[in-house]
């Protein structure tokens, strides 16, 4: 028993493969570009994190100074 394969059939079967083929790289630059996103997120918690401390540290001392200042350290 011979199989016969048209030439449309290729042609459809080349189609489906370019088309898994397109699918396969998006969702590999979908996951480069969430990767680059997850990077610049864990960076800006960082900044954040470090700007919360400074924020912290320049509050204590704006209330430490004048206490300091009023009774002499």
């Amino acid at each position: 028993m011979e199989t016969e394969v048209t030439l449309a059939e290729v042609y459809r079967g080349m189609q489906r493969i370019e088309k898994d083929l397109s699918e396969m790289k998006r969702e590999g630059v979908h996951r480069a570009e969430l990767a680059a996103l997850e990077a610049d997120v864990k960076e800006l918690q960082d900044a954040q994190r470090w700007l919360q401390r400074t924020a912290l540290g320049a509050l204590t001392l704006a209330i430490l100074d004048p206490l300091l200042r009023t009774f002499g350290a």
